[in-house]
């Protein structure tokens, strides 16, 4: 128990094969924080900011910041990340939750893609940023519900590069939910993106706004609910 949690990745000046990450991971964790759990990635390499559970985990927190890093790197996510086994659940009792992907300049052909996209010799090809905001899950149920009324949810995902997209996404058969009537705004980055349609019809390295959930259960109880694909080719869609 705390009164506010705050973790920074490292600064520029690191080497290069370091991590400028911010994170809190847990497999049987409960946090709970009276105020502000904020997460801010440096300027490093991969200076990505999140939250992942790889079993059960509970946090109790008054709001949530998540923010990706900037700097010649890429995979400046933010992200909110289940998977493992277990459950995951995040209430919120202040009233916002904002994730903000980072504006690296660097990009990979490595990895950062979908196995689909790996396998396509023209998808994997591609120079990918990686700068995306969202949240996941695999596994089980997960669910971010906002305890006060007048919620807020933003997620926006980096500007410049591909994949930099804002998403809320269920990949499991579990299901996935958001509750206490928050507004929603999810934007994808606001320049670049390639809108190449891989061999399983999809565009992966959009900068996209989407909400997917193709297995399992997916409930979203909002105040409203906004999204924007920004870049050229790019869709807002559920």
């Amino acid at each position: 128990q705390a009164n506010s949690l705050t973790l920074n990745g490292m600064s520029a000046g690191a080497a290069a094969e370091t991590r400028a990450a911010a994170a809190v991971v847990g497999n049987g964790q409960n946090i709970s924080v009276t105020n502000a759990i904020a997460l801010n990635s440096g300027t490093s390499a991969a200076a990505y900011s999140g939250i992942w559970s790889l079993g059960d985990q509970k946090i109790n927190a008054g709001t949530l910041t998540i923010q990706g890093g900037a700097g010649a790197s890429y995979g400046n996510f933010a992200e909110i990340s289940h998977s493992g086994s277990g459950n995951q659940a995040i209430n919120i009792y202040g009233g916002s939750v904002t994730l903000v992907a980072g504006t690296g300049t660097g990009t990979t052909t490595n990895n950062l893609v979908p196995p689909v996209c790996v396998s396509d010799p023209i998808c994997s090809a591609q120079p990918v940023t990686g700068d995306w905001a969202g949240i996941y899950s695999a596994v089980g149920n997960q669910s971010l519900t906002f305890q006060t009324a007048g919620g807020e949810l933003s997620i926006t995902g980096g500007s410049g590069g591909n994949a930099n997209k804002a998403y809320i996404s269920n990949g499991g058969t579990g299901t996935q939910t958001i509750a206490g009537l928050p507004s929603i705004t999810l934007t994808g980055g606001a320049s670049g993106g390639n809108n190449y349609q891989s061999t399983d019809t999809f565009q992966h390295l959009l900068n996209n706004a989407s909400i997917f959930s193709p297995l399992g259960a997916q409930t979203i109880q909002a105040n409203s609910l906004t999204l924007n694909g920004m870049s050229a080719g790019a869709a807002a869609e559920t």
